[in-house]
């Protein structure tokens, strides 16, 4: 009966990929020359991430075999390059117990339970050699990975939204992906508005957004949330816990992902809060007699309000929030004007807006020159650090002043767009507020009713039945001129008919 005997051709690293097959020919011919019945494995533990529990499945298979079988790697180094790994241990204790002999024809050596010092030694200096190469490969790689990132090069395969291009043999680097970009964009923006990571998943998977694996499927609630806490879509890499400013086009700016960051702390925060009921003045009134908040509560089907914790026996009785609302109706009912008066109004803001168009678009341009500029002088940085013309700490410093700076203009920019509408666009809003409060105060429920009186009102008091408050600007003035009829004077008609 032949010998059983484990033929194992494996290889770790890229650069040793042409070694493999010259690694199982000599094996096939060291099993055919001692006449063994063989079985061949052979793997790349660099290509494919599943290929690295190879090693660990063979092994299982040598402990099964029932009878005593020899193991045979080309060299020392293909058995290991970590003498603490469990496959070695392993394959140690077997042959201790006399169950295997280890061969390494290239390197004319056997070892069994009976070995004498000298081979042991040999095995041993082997596997330390082993060791020590594998680790000035890891050493080598970690290098090459901080160089990568210290000249903002990404080092792997870039996030959804971006894709990896290769330039050259030797040269790639990271590009928008134009298929998915505007998903990503959307995911940020859903974000703002405070949209739960499982929602903008839902409506990212309906508007098509498939991920850039070979499966393509759909992204889910928890890839979302690495989605919008990655910084390098603002332009920075993080890796391994530090970050480093990238020389990609960013997807977004940096005062978005704050935001969005903010966004996900305070839904971090309120998400282990107990969900409270709805009331109109919940949150907004203060005692009058001790100053303490009132709060409200349900009972028999009327909703009361009390104060919640005196100084002593508070003289503060149980309200029914009924008895108050009519005074707050009565209150936004005077914030009414007619249609006339609030065309009258936004046709003059409309004048005073007019005028400031010309300060808004001189400043945009400017603005977006400035930034061309710089990205210009970046480009030109790049090629100098490439040809050696600059030195790495000088081109860092210069990329990130001028990054610093694109950032203020990018803000800028935003303001600027946003400002030349925003004056006429607020105050036009304000007074379609005005107009419509009454109506939306009697027609909403009370978690509306409750937003309206925080915009409209300010250090509401609750004292012997009746509300005391402050109208907030520009209310106040509406307000007085909705009753003293101050704005037909502004007019500069005679409203009245003739007689």
């Amino acid at each position: 009966m032949k010998t059983k005997a484990f033929l194992i051709a494996r290889v770790s690293d890229p650069e040793q990929r042409q070694a493999l097959p010259a690694q199982v020919l000599r094996l096939e011919k060291y099993g055919k020359d001692k006449d063994y019945d063989y079985e061949l494995f052979e793997f790349d533990e660099s290509a494919y991430k599943d290929n690295r529990k190879t090693f660990g499945n063979i092994v299982k298979s040598i402990q099964a075999y029932p009878n005593e079988c020899i193991v045979v790697f080309d060299k020392i180094d293909r058995y290991t390059r970590d003498s603490s790994a469990d496959e070695v241990k392993i394959l140690n204790k077997l042959r201790e117990d006399g169950k295997i002999e280890i061969h390494f024809p290239s390197d004319n050596l056997c070892v069994t339970k009976n070995s004498g010092a000298p081979d042991l030694f040999r095995l041993g200096i082997g596997v330390a050699l082993a060791r020590y190469y594998s680790d000035s490969i890891r050493d080598n790689v970690k290098r090459r990975f901080e160089q990568k990132l210290n000249d903002g090069e990404w080092p792997g395969k870039a996030p959804i939204g971006f894709v990896n291009h290769r330039i050259s043999d030797k040269e790639t680097t990271v590009l928008i992906d134009q298929e998915r970009a505007g998903y990503i964009k959307k995911a940020f923006q859903l974000r703002l508005v405070g949209t739960p990571f499982r929602g903008i998943a839902a409506q990212l998977k309906a508007d098509g957004l498939r991920n850039n694996t070979p499966k393509r499927t759909a992204i889910g609630q928890s890839y979302v949330e690495q989605i919008l806490k990655n910084p390098f879509y603002y332009g920075v890499m993080r890796y391994n816990g530090k970050l480093y400013p990238h020389k990609y086009e960013p997807l977004i700016s940096r005062k978005m992902f704050d935001k969005v960051q903010a966004v996900n702390e305070q839904r971090g925060t309120n998400r282990t809060k107990k969900q409270s009921i709805d009331y109109t003045f919940n949150g907004l009134l203060k005692c009058g007699s001790c100053g303490c908040s009132v709060s409200s509560y349900t009972a028999k089907g009327n909703v009361y309000m009390q104060c919640s914790k005196g100084k002593g026996p508070c003289k503060q009785i149980h309200i029914k929030e009924k008895d108050l609302v009519p005074q707050v109706a009565e209150l936004v009912g005077k914030l009414e004007m007619n249609e006339d008066i609030i065309n009258y109004v936004i046709d003059e803001l409309r004048k005073h807006h007019d005028n400031q168009q010309l300060y808004y678009a001189n400043a945009i341009e400017q603005t977006r020159s400035e930034y061309d500029t710089i990205q210009k002088k970046l480009g030109i940085l790049y090629e100098d650090r490439l040809d050696g013309r600059i030195t790495l700490n000088d081109y860092d410093e210069y990329v990130k002043d001028l990054k610093a700076r694109q950032e203020q203009l990018d803000d800028q920019l935003v303001n600027l767009t946003h400002n030349d509408k925003s004056f006429l666009l607020t105050s036009s809003y304000l007074l379609e507020i005005a107009t419509k409060a009454p109506k939306l105060f009697q027609s909403s429920k009370a978690a509306l009713k409750s937003k309206l009186l925080r915009f409209l009102l300010s250090n509401l008091v609750i004292q012997d039945k009746k509300l005391i408050f402050n109208l907030k600007a520009p209310f106040d003035v509406i307000s007085e001129c909705s009753q003293n009829q101050t704005w037909l004077r502004q007019l500069g008609s005679n409203q009245r008919p003739n007689r």
